[in-house]
């Protein structure tokens, strides 16, 4: 996968979904790619990504931890650290066709659970996940670069 490809699309996209909301000055191409690169070569079996090309190119990326990074996820609790689809693709089902495909591979592989954070005033993310069963669980922590509320999300894979 092309770490600098998908860097291109969340920070674009992050930029785009966050404006007003969190501090944008940190999310950097530069940063993104880097963190990239290592999220890529990280060990087989602490998850996976997914993308989306449309005409060769990448225009959405998904990344499920596998175990859940949170301390009190049971262990057959995946998490989705991240979605992004690039703006000019948002409503065209492609975030749809990957999140989809990241719960086929986690059912089929034998997950019960997944959850995601999401900042609680991100309407639009939050009602993107509600249409696939995804619900605040009732915990919440601080999104630490911008203060703002973050809330968990979990659906059940079975």
């Amino acid at each position: 996968m092309d770490a600098a490809a998908i860097a291109g699309v969340h920070v674009a996209s992050f930029q785009a979904a966050h404006r007003g909301l969190v501090p944008l000055d940190h999310v950097t191409v530069e940063r993104r790619e880097a963190a990239w690169r290592w999220i890529l070569a990280s060990a087989p079996g602490e998850g996976f990504a997914l993308v989306a090309e449309r005409d060769r190119h990448l225009v959405g990326f998904c990344h499920v931890a596998t175990p859940s990074r949170d301390a009190d996820a049971a262990p057959t609790t995946a998490e989705l650290t991240s979605i992004y689809v690039a703006p000019e693709h948002w409503r065209g089902g492609t975030g749809a066709a990957l999140l989809d495909a990241a719960i086929s591979q986690l059912v089929a592989a034998g997950w019960h659970e997944l959850t995601l954070w999401v900042l609680a005033a991100n309407d639009r993310a939050r009602s993107f996940y509600r249409a696939f069963g995804l619900g605040r669980d009732g915990t919440q922590k601080t999104h630490e670069p911008s203060g703002q509320r973050e809330v968990r999300l979990r659906v059940a894979l079975r």
